[in-house]
């Protein structure tokens, strides 16, 4: 399922880099990083999936010396949906921008660890729950497995990522405050809350059920199991699907005891010819008739869904004085497919709310660009990966070294 999945969320972003842009001339490349791939086995994951990646992108810097006397600083990349830890290099070159900003001058030496988070439905959200353990795989079994492999700091760590990663970077920097001296989300989904506030065209009901109904031409099929119906087509369909999974999961059924009106599906049969099935629960109702939010949700379910919001874990976590003086960067697209430019604006604003000083909350929000016609590229999800990185890349250098970081975008 990886390259189907990917060739619809990374599509975008390939179409970009081929636009039309300015040339620049740029420092001579004569030192150059190494990348190595090496596996983390983990009993952590992947009770029910076949799929599961173990395989851990490492950017060793230029001249790494694993006996120099100061050991090197660590950025963990988290990648997005539907990917694997390689696509920040087979997809968006990290090691080309890595060894552009070294020789340029504009950061110093740091490795960049790029764990996969993907599983059998295209991601596990970098929690821990019934498709396995990601949360705990990322902070013990990788991060165990970077210091013991490689020369790098024990305390001087940053975390990043994108759209899921994204999530996963706010989720782990919240809950485990004292590994992360700094944080960077890229067009991330944060916020569940905004999930359900989102309405653009104003029809009662949220845009992102709007786009599942669209997705499935009216409500989700339920006499088909998920697994032969999610991909590329159903994008927004499978990645609430792959949430349910970890957060919603309802166990092993006969198919005779699901209850479709609740909204439980039928993820995969056990067996071939067999009556059970592995469900999964998404906390809205499956009708397409109603478009009023309050009786859309499912309580109960909903609240299974809000215990793992990430903005609301950050929020909580700077009011109680734990996250007090870290620098957080929130980059997003003004016209994100998945609309979570809104989920960026809302953790902004709540972490000011929550009195985070603004100095260390930097935030920005793409507009499209191009010659002609203006915005010839869009502002969407995939889109300014590239210059995410650029920024977070230089963003992570100067927690490392302690030094003041100012936003430089086109």
């Amino acid at each position: 399922m990886k390259r189907i999945l990917l060739a619809g969320f990374m599509g975008l972003a390939l179409l970009a880099s081929c636009s039309s842009v300015k040339e620049v001339e740029g420092p001579e490349i004569t030192r150059r990083g190494v990348v190595e791939v090496f596996e983390v086995q983990s009993n952590q994951l992947a009770p029910y999936d076949p799929a599961v990646d173990f395989n851990v992108y490492v950017y060793l810097p230029p001249g790494y010396d694993p006996d120099r006397a100061e050991p090197y600083p660590v950025l963990y990349l988290l990648h997005g949906f539907g990917a694997w830890g390689g696509v920040w290099l087979d997809v968006f070159a990290l090691d080309q921008i890595m060894d552009y900003l070294i020789n340029a001058g504009q950061v110093e030496p740091f490795v960049v660890v790029m764990p996969t988070g993907r599983n059998a439905l295209g991601g596990g959200w970098y929690t821990d729950g019934p498709m396995g353990s990601y949360e705990t795989y990322i902070v013990q079994d990788v991060v165990d497995s970077v210091k013991a492999r490689y020369h790098v700091s024990d305390t001087n760590w940053v975390i990043a990522g994108q759209s899921m990663g994204g999530y996963g970077t706010a989720r782990l920097f919240a809950r485990y405050h004292g590994m992360f001296r700094g944080a960077a989300v890229m067009e991330g989904m944060l916020s569940l809350e905004t999930v359900i506030q989102t309405d653009l065209d104003g029809n009662g009901r949220p845009d992102i059920l709007d786009r599942i109904f669209e997705e499935n031409n009216g409500p989700i099929p339920t006499d088909t199991p998920l697994s032969e119906l999610l991909g590329v087509e159903r994008v927004v369909t499978t990645f609430m699907t792959a949430m349910a999974a970890q957060w919603s999961f309802k166990g092993v059924k006969d198919t005779s005891q699901i209850q479709a009106d609740s909204s439980e599906f039928c993820l995969s049969f056990v067996a071939e010819n067999s009556p059970f099935c592995v469900v999964v629960q998404l906390p809205f109702k499956n009708d397409t008739s109603i478009y009023d939010i309050a009786q859309l949700l499912l309580p109960d379910v909903w609240n299974l869904w809000l215990a793992q919001d990430a903005k609301t874990m950050l929020v909580d976590s700077v009011q109680a004085g734990v996250i007090a003086d870290k620098s957080i960067l929130i980059l997003a697209a003004a016209q994100d497919d998945y609309l979570l430019q809104f989920h960026a604006r809302d953790l902004r604003d709540g972490l000011l709310s929550a009195g985070y000083p603004d100095s260390l909350v930097h935030f920005a929000e793409y507009e499209g660009y191009g010659v002609y016609p203006p915005n010839l590229v869009p502002p969407g999800h995939t889109q300014y990966i590239y210059l995410d990185l650029k920024q977070v890349l230089i963003f992570a250098d100067r927690v490392f070294r302690d030094q003041p970081f100012s936003l430089d975008l086109p």
